[in-house]
């Protein structure tokens, strides 16, 4: 939390800022990161699962979010959108 990356980003390292040296260490392949990260997570995912069953109304958890992406923007029928390099507008007949 003293690193002065974090202090001028106003970041705080989660665990898998210091558990990516573990598994480095442990000689664990890049590309497991991921994978690793989500099989420890299951247990709090599965246990954060028990406790909501468990209660005697079931309400769906949200997180509060604020979004902060796009204001609004104008419509465009997709007849009018241009096509961009990865994407073609296809149109099938059904005949």
């Amino acid at each position: 939390m003293k690193d002065e990356y974090f202090i001028k980003r106003e970041l705080c390292p989660n665990i898998d800022y210091y558990s990516c040296h573990v598994l480095n260490a442990l000689h664990i392949p890049l590309n497991m990161f991921n994978a690793i990260f989500a099989v420890t997570r299951s247990v709090g995912w599965i246990s954060q699962w028990r406790e909501m069953m468990s209660e005697p109304m079931i309400k769906i958890g949200r997180p509060r979010q604020l979004y902060v992406g796009s204001t609004l923007r104008k419509f465009k029928e997709i007849e009018e959108r241009g096509d961009i390099d990865t994407f073609t507008i296809k149109h099938h007949s059904h005949e």
